[in-house]
């Protein structure tokens, strides 16, 4: 079996873990977890965001009926990326909270998609399968499903995996395209969640160094 076959294989049969484990509640209309920590607020800011965007509203920056309603310029500051994910499968399932677990869910097979492919650059394809499958499993991501319910911490882990491994391979290749890749997941990341992008890009300089 040729490489391309095998990954191909690989990301086939690493849906099944995710699928057992998690996905099993992204259509439910409920977060599945023991406490809810700040899913009330993201809950509210999700169907916010989806409601002005129907009103026409390209970019919403002002949420109307925080602090009993007074509003808030929430999205001035905050990173909307995962909101307009939200507002998407939202046309499709009416339900800002499906949306959300949907978003969530599909951020982390992705997640786990990313790992395999940077593992995958170090080590083999079985080892880099079995990593992509601890990581699912791995409890942070157990966590904020199953008893924090947290939602944009689950999204922004789709961007680090890409970043390093572009980051990898300019300086392996010398190819400027791999800079611009990463570039681009870099700036993913800061459009989802802009304190983890800032601890992140230390962490970026120690992987460069």
């Amino acid at each position: 079996m040729n490489s391309r076959k095998y990954t191909i294989l690989s990301i086939l049969v690493l849906f099944f873990p995710f699928r057992i484990d998690h996905a099993k509640t992204a259509h439910i209309d409920s977060f599945f977890s023991c406490f809810i920590s700040d899913t009330f607020t993201y809950t509210s800011w999700a169907w916010q965001f989806t409601e002005a965007l129907k009103e026409g509203i390209v970019y919403p920056r002002w949420i109307p009926l925080n602090f009993w309603g007074y509003g808030s310029p929430t999205f001035i500051l905050y990173p909307p990326l995962a909101f307009y994910l939200v507002t998407f499968f939202d046309i499709f399932t009416d339900s800002v909270i499906v949306a959300m677990n949907i978003t969530k869910f599909i951020a982390l097979f992705l997640s786990a998609a990313g790992m395999f492919f940077f593992i995958k650059e170090f080590y083999s394809e079985k080892i880099a399968l079995l990593t992509a499958t601890f990581f699912i499993f791995f409890p942070f991501n157990v966590f904020g499903i199953y008893l924090g319910a947290s939602f944009v911490s689950q999204i922004y882990l789709v961007w680090f995996s890409p970043i390093l491994l572009f980051i990898y391979k300019y300086f392996t290749y010398r190819k400027y395209q791999y800079l611009l890749y990463a570039g681009a997941f870099y700036g993913g990341l800061i459009l989802t969640h802009l304190i983890t992008a800032y601890m992140f890009t230390f962490v970026m300089v120690a992987f460069i160094i």
